[in-house]
């Protein structure tokens, strides 16, 4: 379906991005880990999305994991970490150290099973 404005999200984590994603954005891909420092990330933008008179509630969070090893308990530990910090979505990034279409499709079919369950 066509959407009408075109959504705009900004990925990154610097201080700048995170602004900029609150006043302009329609969402936020941060390039971290879940934990402390994303924490604290996610307490700024808060912040600027309530400076700027948005509603958090309407504004995405899409949480990207990168593959170095295949660790399906990783993937589902971060995943329910970052559902936890109110990610609307998270997506494993598999291209990362995968050096085969094939490979890269057997994990994210591996990643489906595993956050699905």
């Amino acid at each position: 379906p066509v959407q009408r404005p075109i959504p705009v999200w900004f990925g990154g984590s610097s201080n700048a991005v995170i602004k900029r994603a609150a006043r302009w954005g329609d969402g936020w891909m941060p390039i971290m880990n879940p934990g402390v420092p994303a924490e604290k990330k996610l307490a700024l933008l808060r912040s600027e999305l309530e400076y700027h008179g948005r509603d958090v509630a309407e504004f995405g969070l899409e949480a990207w994991l990168r593959v170095e090893t295949p660790e399906p308990d990783a993937w589902a530990s971060a995943a329910a970490d970052w559902s936890k910090l109110g990610a609307t979505r998270v997506l494993l990034y598999p291209m990362y150290r995968m050096t085969s279409l094939d490979e890269q499709i057997a994990t994210l079919r591996r990643f489906k099973e595993v956050v699905a369950s």
